[in-house]
């Protein structure tokens, strides 16, 4: 039986990857507006984040540890996970750190130099905090460096849309700005990721051919929507048409685990978000993700996450970084560099 495939918008099963997404909770945050002129080179650590860069006049050259090395012009958006470079030239002889290379341009004025230099490349900075589901085998799947192209001058319709409303709001900051700005740049990397899926229009296997498979994507969205019902194969099979065996196997075929295997570990990642974030007894958390009984919710987790979940619940929540928003003077960075880039 040939599967059955759609374009992303046309997902039955959509809502998984916006679960997906939610569950990640994303925190976006602009660093800056930085411009260069010259030779220059900087590394962005390997610190958890992920970086994003659009490139909004000129071209430059970034690359990854992978060996991934390519130009950048202007319209582009790059969104990175891991150490990376970038630079005037595609193999620089050294790149500074990033923190020794703001220190080296630290003294001189960001306003008025400004006026005073040729900028060769401008681009806008920021980061995402990854939440809960970064371990998530669709977010392990994408390449170390996101790349959506421009046409050499401008972004895509939509990324011009964002930043034209990111750009005002950074410009002019008032009540709601922070959340604002920080929403903006969440969708930066939604789109991103939407966009790297619309590449691989014919990959036979993994999460995109997963997504773009109409059956297996609404199982997906089933399982995500309602992680509490006591689902079963031949149920969920049922649901979108299938028969069991052939459900299965392509579940299997595609995403390299059961069924049953992708709702456990999905019901255990909700767990543990809603031990950290919900005043909820651990008897609710197990009814809330389908468990039957406590002790069996208990066994689980244990097994799952090496500590039972009251031990889990007693851990520090996990810090969630703020999007910082300055005036549009102090939001342009020059010669090289912003001080908020570190």
């Amino acid at each position: 039986m040939t599967p059955r495939s759609a374009p992303l918008a046309e997902f039955s099963g959509g809502d998984a990857l916006t679960e997906i997404m939610s569950a990640l909770e994303l925190r976006g945050r602009v660093f800056c507006r930085l411009e260069t002129s010259g030779e220059w080179a900087f590394n962005m650590p390997d610190d958890g984040l992920a970086r994003f860069h659009v490139i909004e006049k000129g071209s430059c050259w970034v690359g990854t540890l992978e060996g991934d090395c390519r130009q950048v012009a202007a319209g582009d958006l790059l969104v990175t996970f891991g150490e990376h470079y970038l630079s005037n030239r595609a193999h620089p002889p050294m790149a500074l750190p990033i923190n020794d290379f703001l220190a080296s341009a630290r003294q001189r004025s960001r306003v008025t130099v400004r006026q005073s230099i040729a900028v060769d490349v401008q681009m806008l900075c920021g980061s995402f905090t990854l939440g809960p589901a970064s371990d998530h085998p669709l977010i392990r799947a994408l390449p170390s460096l996101l790349h959506v192209k421009g046409d050499g001058e401008h972004s895509p319709e939509w990324l011009q849309s964002t930043l034209r409303f990111l750009s005002a709001e950074v410009g002019r900051p008032g009540i709601g700005t922070e959340a604002v700005v920080s929403r903006l740049v969440d969708l930066i990397f939604v789109q991103a990721v939407r966009a790297w899926i619309d590449t691989h229009v014919d990959a036979q296997n993994g999460w995109v051919a997963a997504f773009r498979d109409r059956q297996i994507s609404a199982v997906l969205g089933l399982m995500h929507k309602h992680p509490d019902r006591p689902w079963t194969v031949s149920e969920l099979a049922r649901e979108v048409g299938m028969s069991r065996a052939v459900l299965a196997r392509r579940f299997r075929d595609l995403l390299e685990e059961t069924p049953h295997a992708y709702l456990s570990r999905l019901r255990l990642q909700a767990a543990a978000e809603l031990i950290r974030s919900e005043r909820l007894s651990l008897g609710e958390v197990a009814a809330r993700v389908g468990y039957q009984s406590e002790a069996s919710f208990s066994r689980a987790f244990l097994q799952a996450m090496g500590q039972r979940p009251g031990a889990y619940r007693r851990l520090e929540p996990p810090r969630r970084s703020e999007a910082i928003v300055s005036p549009a003077s102090e939001n342009i960075c020059n010669p090289q560099t912003c001080a908020e880039c570190a």
